[in-house]
């Protein structure tokens, strides 16, 4: 059973990030899905049990894995009226083959993020077809990461990257 959609003001920023994600559109290409509405199946909650896609290429967002604070909401003054602040995070994972260079492969995708980064950062903020997009402040990021053929042995190998994503005052 999929997970119920992101609502309320502690878990609709991710709802936010899933179409500023989707909005790019470099990872929409990446996919290989024609619209943003077609892309949501390639950008998963990590609450979402992991369905990989038939090409291996997806995003999957959530809350900090960790112990620091993911989530603030300070009153602006005006009754209902408040100022929400938070950390998400997201991976990009994309499928790697034994047979060709991992050098290759590894700076294919670490162009291919930067520039789904880049089309993040233009999005910030705005409003599209799929509703409100998430506007951050600060966005930082780790890898490309890839397995070798001795890891994962259950697993086909991989190279992904993660991503913490900042957020003030954010629409809700």
């Amino acid at each position: 059973m999929a997970a119920t959609v992101p609502a309320y003001v502690q878990a609709l920023p991710a709802l936010h990030l899933r179409r500023l994600i989707v909005s790019s559109a470099a990872f929409r290409t990446w996919v290989g899905a024609g619209t943003e509405q077609a892309a949501f199946d390639n950008a998963t909650f990590y609450i979402d049990p992991p369905a990989i896609p038939d090409n291996g290429k997806f995003a999957a967002l959530g809350p900090p894995q960790d112990d620091e604070a993911s989530f603030s909401l300070s009153p602006r003054g005006a009754p209902n009226d408040y100022a929400v602040a938070g950390r998400l995070e997201f991976v990009l994972r994309a499928p790697r083959t034994t047979s060709d260079s991992i050098a290759d492969q590894v700076m294919d995708f670490w162009n291919t993020c930067g520039q789904i980064i880049e089309e993040m950062v233009a999005n910030s903020g705005t409003t599209g077809g799929l509703g409100a997009r998430l506007e951050f402040t600060e966005l930082q990021g780790t890898g490309p990461l890839w397995s070798h053929e001795d890891e994962d042995q259950d697993e086909d190998p991989y190279i992904l990257a993660f991503y913490t994503v900042v957020f003030e005052d954010g629409v809700v």
